[in-house]
């Protein structure tokens, strides 16, 4: 089926208070921010020399407007970080959380609607001196409008399932940290990015030498817009880390169980992971 793309330019905006909480308990400290964004995103895949969009909507004008659009998005948000780490380089474990909310309505002059919660957390521990097993996972939900278009292209039929949602807060899975296996930001419906997201992750990993390891791992995890047809993606893998004062530098080897070529792919990231928030915002 012809991909179509275009160009796509945003401005995000955001104000906000940062706070500091100490748990009871807690050597280190609870990070909440509040904050009033806005986001203005313009996307125009008709361009003249898009001879794909043309085609397309030639046989489906109903997608004209999902081709060329205009949004505009004044956004209520609440970020929670709470890192709680010790150790340093193989040995570092510990967990660390994120969660985040969102809110915007067309009574505060947003072209849509909708509320947005994420929670995601990763966690490590030692047992012994050289092994560590690694766990992640991520939950995110969007009461967003989506459009379910069927869509031809004179030749082959595709269900093209479409959220409402601005780019800038759509769930992608897929990537390096994400689900391996896959390319960064491919899992989604239609690649278009989704409502909803759930990803896990399981890493077992042992030490080698002084500053060596290896890993074996399996990810799963999908982005989509409809609980009833979530079709989770899973891939394994293996991994090779090497442990700096910047961090890990890390090499996988993963193979996806749910493509189409099932294509070994290769994941190559310089620091300490970080949690994926679909796309984190500024």
């Amino acid at each position: 089926f012809p991909a179509v793309d275009g160009p796509r330019n945003s401005i995000w905006l955001r104000a906000g208070r940062l706070s500091e909480y100490w748990p009871q308990g807690s050597s280190q400290p609870l990070s909440q921010t509040l904050f009033l964004g806005f986001l203005d995103e313009q996307f125009n895949a008709l361009h003249s020399t898009n001879t794909a969009a043309d085609d397309l909507i030639d046989e489906n004008p109903d997608l004209k407007e999902f081709l060329e659009t205009s949004q505009t998005s004044l956004v209520l948000g609440a970020e929670w970080n709470w890192l709680q780490m010790k150790g340093a380089g193989y040995t570092t474990r510990g967990i660390h959380s994120r969660a985040r909310a969102l809110l915007t309505n067309e009574s505060l002059g947003s072209d849509v609607s909708f509320e947005q919660i994420y929670i995601g957390s990763h966690f490590s521990m030692m047992f012994g001196q050289r092994l560590k097993l690694t766990v992640r996972g991520e939950l995110g939900y969007s009461n967003a409008p989506v459009d379910e278009l069927l869509v031809s292209d004179g030749t082959d039929t595709v269900n093209l399932s479409m959220t409402r949602l601005p780019d800038q807060f759509r769930f992608k899975a897929g990537g390096t940290y994400s689900v391996r296996g896959y390319g960064f930001e491919a899992l989604s419906n239609n690649q278009n990015g989704s409502n909803h997201l759930i990803t896990a992750s399981t890493e077992l990993e042992y030490l080698v030498g002084d500053d060596w390891s290896i890993s074996a791992f399996a990810d799963i995890g999908n982005a989509f817009n409809d609980y009833s047809d979530i079709q989770l993606k899973a891939g394994v893998g293996i991994g090779f880390r090497y442990y700096t004062i910047v961090g890990p530098v890390r090499l996988d080897l993963a193979y996806p169980l749910d493509d189409f070529d099932n294509s070994l792919r290769i994941h190559f990231s310089l620091g300490v992971p970080i949690l994926n928030i679909g796309k984190v915002l500024p």
